[in-house]
């Protein structure tokens, strides 16, 4: 009696998008399900007239990705204070 096993390996591939926080695309990358996406450089959002902004990470994991994902960038708002002084002599 001879037996031989047989089985199918299907690999499930995961579409993976970075967003800005304005929903602009950083970037798409597919991914094998269970493997980790590769996130793009942080973003950056330009000063406003009261905040400067800095990246605060992403608001989900992409270590372990286990279906399409869309990841979004947190920035994190810092309030600066500009102080005019005007001395009079």
């Amino acid at each position: 009696l001879e037996v031989t096993a047989k089985y199918k390996l299907e690999l499930t591939v995961c579409e993976v998008q970075f967003l800005n926080y304005d929903g602009t695309v950083l970037k798409t990358e597919y991914v094998q399900k269970g493997n980790a996406a590769t996130p793009p450089s942080n973003p950056t959002k330009p000063s406003s007239e009261y905040y400067d902004y800095v990246f605060n990470g992403w608001d989900k994991d992409y270590n372990l990705i286990s279906g399409d994902t869309v990841i979004t960038a947190k920035l994190k708002n810092i309030l600066f204070h500009s102080i005019t002084m005007i001395i009079q002599y």
